[in-house]
């Protein structure tokens, strides 16, 4: 059995995390002010190594064989890393995805090498997996860290693939640095909004050196949808809970008048997970939950179905100068197991 409660808070949500590689391996992680904006949460990035002189240890596991292909999409080189990660570990899933140096590239969105952190549940370890132009190698195998508890990047989640990223960043300030620079080097990242639980493009243009905040451009491209995403700073604000801490202007708190409860995860239900997970979210004046993102996570799958539920929910909307205002909240939800 398990309890919903809502909770309403008058803050703006956390900072939009990325992980990246971990020292022990390529890259630290790195946190994201979501309301620095772009350009200014970009400059807070850092990367142990330039990725492609960063290289992996061991044996190569898909040696290229004749006609191989030398330059591929991410969304292909995730399957060839999964395929062989497989073999490292049958539960291995890829957490993170980075490409090399794309130059001289003879289709949009292909680049020659590309880099994924590889994290296996059951041996508790982490590893990476490097392709390039048609051979897999991978490095060390190290024990879990903290950012290696991040959701795993599912292939059939990527519907727009680097190809799709590379237009619409082109779309969005890449296409005069081409036009200035054909042989402009482009790197691809593949990141996990935790507002959202969505997967994202990071494209940079004309990276100096490791410092990724010294690219003349970077672009966010959802991985689902294939639509820009624009700076953080840029979106608007909402309105917060009238309390003592917060008078007018302000809302009315929103009211759940459908609130199905989540199922539990068959993960969670085996290792006996109980605890709360918080999410936040806008209530928007159409009475509906947007930009969903985890406030406080309890893994083991509960998140995700905590964050699927609460995208079913409907509210009375929050009301500010007797119209409907979007509010942002938080949402609190109990996972308890019934005894036996």
């Amino acid at each position: 059995m398990l309890t919903v409660k809502t909770v309403l808070t008058a803050r703006f949500g956390p900072g939009l995390v990325m992980q990246a590689m971990k020292p022990t391996g390529w890259i630290k992680s790195v946190i994201l002010d979501h309301d620095a904006g772009l350009r200014n949460y970009l400059k807070q990035l850092v990367w142990v190594g330039v990725l492609l002189s960063a290289g992996c240890s061991g044996a190569s596991s898909h040696p290229p064989e004749n006609g191989s292909v030398d330059w591929i999409t991410g969304r292909e080189a995730l399957q060839s890393i999964v395929q062989s990660a497989k073999q490292w570990s049958p539960d291995a899933e890829v957490i993170r995805l980075y490409s090399g140096i794309c130059k001289k590239a003879p289709h949009e969105g292909v680049c020659d090498e590309w880099r994924a952190v590889v994290r296996s549940p059951s041996r508790k370890q982490s590893t990476g997996f490097y392709w390039l132009r048609g051979s897999i190698t991978h490095s060390d195998v190290t024990n879990y860290e903290p950012q290696d508890r991040q959701l795993p990047i599912e292939v059939t989640r990527i519907r727009a693939d680097s190809d799709t990223a590379f237009r619409v960043a082109k779309e969005h300030g890449g296409k005069p640095l081409l036009e200035r620079n054909p042989e402009i080097e482009i790197r691809y990242a593949m990141m996990l909004d935790k507002r959202t639980v969505q997967l994202m493009w990071l494209v940079l243009y004309d990276i100096k050196g490791s410092d990724l905040a010294s690219a003349k451009l970077q672009v966010v491209i959802n991985a689902e949808t294939g639509e820009f995403n624009p700076s953080p700073a840029s979106s608007p604000r909402y309105m917060t809970v009238c309390s003592e801490k917060h008078p007018p202007p302000c809302a009315t708190a929103p009211r759940p008048i459908h609130s199905p409860e989540p199922e539990y995860s068959e993960e969670a239900r085996q290792a006996k997970i109980q605890g709360t997970v918080v999410l936040g979210t806008i209530i928007g004046a159409d009475g509906h939950t947007h930009d969903i993102y985890v406030v406080i996570s309890l893994g083991h799958g509960l998140d995700e179905q905590a964050i699927k539920a609460l995208r079913e929910w409907t509210f009375e909307p929050g009301i500010s100068g007797g119209v409907p205002v979007p509010v942002l909240i938080n949402v609190k939800i109990d996972f308890h197991l019934l005894a036996r």
